[in-house]
């Protein structure tokens, strides 16, 4: 007896323990039964937390643009803030980092809050660094009396100096054209792409989905001295890029101290839940997380993130992605459509929406501090538990996340002094930018004034040149009046020519000095191979004029000596006559010789300012045709660097895969040849599909165009039909107007004829007297 009821009470105690073994393990099933894309944080200690007096934890704000940044399809300045920003904050990376490819921490920045009305620290974040990529950090600059923020971008990790382009036009996609090849194909947007100093634009295209990867378009980042590129890349998924932690308000400047260390504490946990709460502002290229559900955020541009591209049409990478995935939770909806319903209960429900500060948070809580307690719960509880997503960053017993010693903290100290070095690189070296513009701008116009100033002091001697033979034209002209008077005797016939001698060598000498001012201005010019030719050009020319004096000289002098010998020969008569006639020939010569070489001089002149144009026009076209040769190699230079970057992600991101591929065929041998064996038939329909896709494409283009250009014939005849029928319509109612005017016309008349009245009838006493009155 006392056996059978030892033996009852055993049974007893081993139903009960299976009872709440039941019960634990439904309870377990329904918690796990919430969809969760990627690895939440690790369970933190549950105590109540000591918060801080000199800041507010907040669980609104922007997320780190080195962790997610929303697409731009244009480049936009943001706008203006007009409160200087504060020095940045000395912070030190927390204790423990993420597991993960190349974990870096990439630190904070200081941002504006439109809710405070203030600046607030962006906590850094542990970061897996997407392949071959390095990351700029962003900056404030000084501009019109306010504070602008220049965005900072994943840079190629070979790009050694950054390109600043001339801002691209508007982005022209409108969208895909055509359908998906297939479900496992997304829509990758355009864009322009600058070559050879213009802007081309290459239209959207589909691309097959990598799976755990989000595809990041390319784009143009908007900085003060011109755009960057930023080329198309492949990042983690959104839970699996690292530790994102939540930022900070300061209420009081502790960060000025000398020995103030700050160390993010909290962090954010990133499930797919907390996409809910996910907020876009396009002109600040951010993604904003937080109670930003009230009327008045809407008004100064925050978008809900999973209404973004149907509601507003524009690019999104998360959508994109997040679109082709299924909820684990109702695999009829995909996560985007299970998102949009919660975030329409918080729209409606505000007691439930995320608090904005930790500690608000922190009282939220505990109206949910059952809501992991064994047992059913409701789907309210669900909703604010949700809303609950700052943590603790209390790691313990983890894999996912390991202690950093402290020579790596130290590293990791550095690294973010680096990276503000490189901050102020990047802003010294935009400056460098900005100024060597201004110093090439004053250069050009200095050589501009040069230049000027060189032609006005070349105006100035040709006018002196001028003068001077205009002078000796009247000297000339004195000299012949002298001769004139005095050409009765030999001795005033050889003091004229000693004149006419004299005054050549004046000329002579004249010339020379303006071919040595001349020589002098070329040489104070900026081309030395202008100057040079000029002289040459010059130098022949002044030889070709001196020997042609020196004929003329000579001509003169035998001319003379004939003249001295008829004259002896002959009488003083015949003496005097000829004198008379040999002066007036020489005065016709004198006069043809000025009057040619004035012609030579102005020829001179037209063809030196004619060379000099076609050098400088040869120059220019040299110059510019190096500088186009130069961009071209540079363009050439970049789009080699980006296939051979592109080259190499694709590389190792097959390698990637196949190390995996190798890890798994290890541990399952027997699957892994049945499923390469899968993959490679998989394989070759993909590439029979691809070549099959390939034509149809051909063949929808081909007849795309087709329809086109019997489109374009079909508008052009109905365009020619409306053309006649509109100039008969214009001919019927020019018609109609005639007829018209032709009846109003006749009706006038009518009205005309009908207004005249007819002679009143007379009686006939009248008619009588009339007819007496006639006859006398």
């Amino acid at each position: 007896m006392i056996n059978l009821m030892t033996m009852c009470r055993k049974i007893a105690t081993v139903l009960a323990l299976s009872v709440l073994l039941s019960q634990a393990v439904v309870a377990q099933e329904s918690l796990d039964s919430f969809p969760v894309l990627g690895p939440e944080l690790p369970q933190t200690i549950l105590d109540t937390p000591e918060f801080p007096n000199d800041l507010n934890v907040l669980t609104r704000g922007p997320l780190h643009e080195a962790f997610a940044s929303a697409h731009q399809a244009n480049p936009l300045p943001t706008e203006l803030v007009y409160k200087t920003p504060p020095q940045p904050v000395d912070e030190v990376p927390p204790e423990y980092r993420p597991e993960g490819n190349n974990v870096q921490w990439i630190p904070g920045y200081w941002a504006w809050d439109d809710s405070q009305s203030d600046f607030i620290w962006i906590s850094g974040i542990w970061r897996d660094v997407p392949p071959n990529r390095a990351w700029i950090p962003g900056y404030w600059i000084d501009e019109s009396g306010g504070y602008r923020w220049v965005s900072g971008f994943w840079a190629e990790e070979s790009q050694q100096q950054l390109g600043y382009l001339p801002e691209p036009p508007a982005s022209i996609d409108q969208g895909p054209s055509s359908a998906a090849p297939g479900e496992d194909y997304f829509y990758v947007p355009g864009n322009w792409e600058h070559q050879q100093g213009n802007y081309r634009w290459y239209a959207g295209h589909w691309q097959p989905v990598v799976e755990n990867w989000i595809w990041i378009p390319s784009r143009y980042i908007w900085t003060p001295n011109g755009c960057v590129y930023q080329s198309g890349y492949w990042d983690y998924e959104f839970q699996s890029r690292g530790t994102c932690f939540a930022p900070v308000h300061f209420t009081q400047p502790v960060y000025l101290a000398n020995n103030y260390r700050y160390r993010p504490s909290y962090a954010i946990n990133l499930n797919v839940d907390f996409l809910a709460h996910l907020f876009v502002r396009p002109k600040y290229g951010h993604y904003f997380y937080g109670d930003w559900y009230a009327s008045n955020f809407t008004s100064i541009g925050y978008r809900p993130w999973v209404s973004y591209t149907s509601h507003y049409r524009s690019y999104d990478p998360l959508l994109t992605y997040y679109h082709s995935r299924r909820s684990s939770f109702d695999n009829r909806y995909n996560v985007v459509q299970h998102l949009t319903r919660q975030h329409n209960f918080y729209v409606n429900n505000r007691d439930y929406r995320p608090r904005p500060t930790y500690k608000s948070q922190y009282k939220h809580s505990q109206k949910v501090k059952n809501i992991n307690a064994l047992g059913p719960r409701n789907a309210n509880q669900d909703y604010l538990r949700k809303s609950n997503y700052v943590r603790s960053y209390k790691v313990s017993n983890s894999k996912k996340y390991r202690a950093v010693a402290e020579q790596e903290l130290r590293n990791n100290r550095r690294n973010a002094e680096q990276f503000a070095k490189l901050q102020r690189d990047r802003k010294r070296q935009e400056l460098s930018v900005q100024n060597r513009n201004r110093q090439a701008q004053s250069q050009v116009a200095g050589q501009q004034n040069n230049r000027d100033a060189a032609a006005r002091r070349l105006a100035q001697q040709l006018d002196e040149a001028r003068r001077i033979q205009a002078r000796s034209m009247r000297n000339r002209e004195q000299a012949q009046r002298d001769q004139r008077a005095e050409r009765t005797t030999q001795q005033d016939l050889a003091r004229r020519l000693n004149q006419q001698n004299l005054q050549r060598d004046i000329a002579r000498r004249t010339q020379q000095d303006l071919d040595r001012r001349t020589r002098q201005l070329a040489d104070n010019g900026a081309n030395q191979d202008r100057a040079r030719r000029a002289q040459q050009d010059q130098a022949r020319r002044t030889a070709q004029q001196q020997s042609q004096r020196d004929a003329t000289r000579r001509a003169q002098q035998d001319q003379a000596r004939r003249a001295q010998r008829d004259a002896d020969n002959r009488a003083n008569q015949d003496r005097a006559r000829r004198a008379q006639q040999d002066q007036a020939r020489r005065t016709a010569q004198q006069q043809s010789q000025r009057d040619a070489t004035r012609r030579a001089q102005q020829d001179q002149a037209r063809r030196a300012k004619q060379a000099a144009d076609n050098r400088a026009n040869q120059d220019r076209a040299r110059r510019a045709q190096q500088d186009q040769a130069r961009r071209a190699a540079q363009q050439k230079s970049q789009r080699d660097a980006a296939r051979r970057a592109q080259q190499d992600q694709a590389r190792r991101a097959k390698q990637a895969a196949d190390n995996r591929a190798n890890q798994d065929r290890a541990r399952r041998a027997q699957q892994d040849q049945a499923r390469r064996a899968a993959q490679q038939k998989s394989q070759r329909d993909a590439a029979r599909k691809a070549q099959q896709d390939q034509a149809r494409r051909s063949q929808q283009a081909a007849a795309n165009r087709a329809r086109q250009d019997q489109a374009r014939r079909a508008q052009q005849k109905a365009q020619q039909d409306r053309s006649r029928q509109q100039a008969a319509q214009r001919a019927k109612q020019q018609q109609a107007q005639r007829d018209a005017a032709r009846k109003a016309q006749q009706k006038a008349a009518k009205r005309s004829q009908a207004s005249k009245k007819n002679p009143a009838q007379q009686s006939r006493s009248s008619r009588l007297r009339n007819r007496s009155s006639k006859k006398k």
